[in-house]
């Protein structure tokens, strides 16, 4: 070894042990020193690159680390800790990301488990959740022991909103690191949002009671105050939510809770002042921003409310596919056609693609992207010229694509509540010679929404079959369920057991809209919850009686009986939140109203 190797790895040693004594500066003196004495050195730069790092010098740690991994391309210690840093950034540029995913994903490393690791960390910050997921199970394959990596798969499927997935990974974590506050905290998210309410209560005061530091135990309550606001205990809620507050002011998810719950109380004036205050401390929270939109458009102040609107689409959850190679259209003059983009359920593609006559009336052709149940009901009603599904390539003549339920903000006006769907006329012949003829009414029944969409302030929008019993006392009244899936076993209930119409079963096996728009065209009328079936119905000119909870959704309005979306439904509300009794009497004489008629 000669005197200037000899002195270097001296100068080395020297600063490293300063370094473990928390003497960071006299460490990078010494260290400096180093770099002097063998400018060449890789191992040199590296150490520089960490010690720079820890003393928050971002840009000369860089510089430092990059040395280093230029003098030793094939050293994988610089380019990871390159890597962390660009990761350690706000939103390290695209250019540095890609350099760095592509450096990583070399052959030489791709079974390094720390490599894949911080692949899949560079893939989520490119937005792309598929690759990340991949890199994190690949690493988990060849390392299942890998926290970090079980940590953050957790996090992503989380942030998918694959709540099930989440909680079995949570738990595995959770058997390597008992005990520990967040995963039990995040773990208690996974099982509120599969309504799991009282084993995540249970899990969510295991996290309370293990957590340290105001900000992390702000954190904790908050979620423990979503599960108590599920569970019904408002009071105890709103002060869990307090409680953070004080620990932490700019907890932004405990005013937006505190908001949703002035909101699940009719008070929309505290409602919206919670909401703009949570965007203040995080202006880009799709999930407040789109709640602030509902107060909006409960109200009619329908040009902030449907621009706010537009941040659904920043969200993490999935409401749409995006088609590929197109751009999304604004308003501005298009040649070729536009391509309208189911999102969301089913009922919101009912209510909105209305908005295809608007656009046909000024000279806009339209392509439909969505579930393939719906095709042959758009086509047959001549809005759509072709139709695909999530996934298939584009017609040639699309020229750009927009989400349906941006329409409303782009087009500024609403179409009439006349209907602009249309059975299919052979089928309606066909499904009136199944169910023959009928002396009084025939009225469709249909209470059940889908159960994993009832969260929060749409809970309770679905009610039991069982509420509807009073109307078996009207006479001549033939009743049909169009109830398919979650709900449907109550059909087998008494009293409605025996008084179903003589072809229920062959309507039961009718699962396609096209047989629902037909039968629906051969009754009087449906009663139902707010679901996707009312807004069919609705789209073809049914009469609907829709039973609303006392919170009902922005688009049914304050306290309307009527609605402008459709000429025939009539609005039967809760007076009383959780009492059915009123609607259901409303109903009553509405139906003798018109079997008199």
């Amino acid at each position: 070894m000669d005197s200037r190797q000899g002195n270097a790895a001296s100068l080395l040693s020297n600063a490293l042990q300063l370094a473990s004594q928390g003497q960071l500066h006299p460490a990078l003196i010494s260290l400096d020193a180093a770099v002097r004495v063998k400018p060449n050195d890789a191992v040199l730069h590296h150490n520089l690159g960490i010690l720079l790092r820890k003393l928050g010098q971002p840009s000369a740690a860089r510089q430092a680390l990059r040395r280093a991994h230029e003098l030793n391309p094939t050293w994988l210690e610089p380019l990871l800790a390159l890597t962390e840093q660009a990761l350690e950034a706000p939103v390290a540029p695209a250019e540095e990301r890609d350099s760095l995913d592509k450096a990583l994903a070399q052959k030489a490393w791709c079974e390094n488990n720390r490599a894949l690791y911080l692949r899949g960390r560079l893939a989520e910050q490119n937005a792309d959740p598929a690759a990340a997921e991949e890199h994190y199970r690949t690493a988990l394959t060849q390392h299942p022991s890998l926290s970090v990596a079980q940590q953050q798969l957790a996090c992503l499927l989380l942030s998918q909103e694959r709540w099930s997935e989440a909680q079995e990974q949570l738990e595995r974590v959770l058997k390597q690191h008992p005990g520990r506050a967040d995963l039990l905290s995040n773990l208690a998210i996974a099982l509120l949002r599969q309504n799991r309410l009282h084993q995540a209560l249970t899990v969510v005061e295991q996290a309370l009671a293990a957590v340290q530091g105001d900000e992390a135990r702000a954190s904790v309550l908050v979620n423990l105050g979503s599960i108590l606001q599920e569970l019904g205990d408002r009071d105890r809620a709103r002060q869990i939510y307090q409680e953070a507050l004080d620990l932490d002011p700019c907890k932004a998810n405990a005013l937006l809770n505190l908001g949703v719950l002035d909101f699940q109380q009719h008070d929309l004036e505290g409602a919206e002042l919670h909401y703009r205050q949570a965007l203040l401390l995080n202006p880009d929270d799709a999930r407040t921003e789109v709640n602030l939109a509902g107060v909006l458009l409960l109200q009619g102040r329908t040009q902030e409310g449907w621009q706010r609107y537009e941040a659904r689409l920043r969200g993490s959850s999935k409401l749409l596919q995006r088609p590929e190679g197109l751009p999304l259209w604004e308003g501005e003059p298009l040649t070729g056609t536009l391509l309208l983009v189911h999102e969301q359920g089913l009922g919101d593609t009912f209510q909105f693609i209305r908005y295809a006559r608007l656009l046909q009336q000024r000279n806009i052709r339209c392509h439909f992207q969505g579930p393939a149940k719906l095709h042959g009901l758009l086509r047959r009603s001549c809005l759509i010229g072709h139709c695909i599904t999530d996934g298939e390539p584009a017609p040639s003549d699309s020229a750009a694509w927009v989400p349906l339920l941006s329409l409303p903000k782009i087009l500024k006006d609403q179409p009439s509540g006349e209907r602009y769907l249309e059975a299919d006329p052979q089928l309606v012949q066909s499904w009136q010679q199944k169910l023959g003829p009928t002396p009084g009414l025939r009225i469709a029944l249909h209470w059940q929404g889908q159960p994993d969409h009832e969260f929060t302030v749409s809970r309770g929008r679905s009610f039991p079959l069982k509420i509807l019993e009073p109307l078996l006392s009207l006479p001549g009244v033939e009743w049909v369920s169009l109830q398919k899936g979650p709900g449907s076993e109550q059909t087998q209930q008494e009293p409605f057991a025996k008084r179903w119409h003589p072809q229920q079963p062959l309507i039961d096996s009718a699962w396609d809209f096209e047989d629902a728009s037909a039968i629906l065209k051969c009754c009087n009328g449906l009663v139902s919850s707010d679901s996707g079936i009312a807004h069919l119905a609705g789209s073809l000119g049914c009469r609907v009686w829709l039973l609303l909870p006392w919170l009902a959704e922005w688009r049914w309005g304050l306290d309307e009986t009527t609605t402008p979306w459709y000429s025939n439904h009539v609005l039967l509300r809760q007076s009383q939140e959780g009492n059915w009794s009123d609607p259901v009497y409303q109903l009553i004489e509405e139906l003798q109203i018109l079997a008199r008629v």
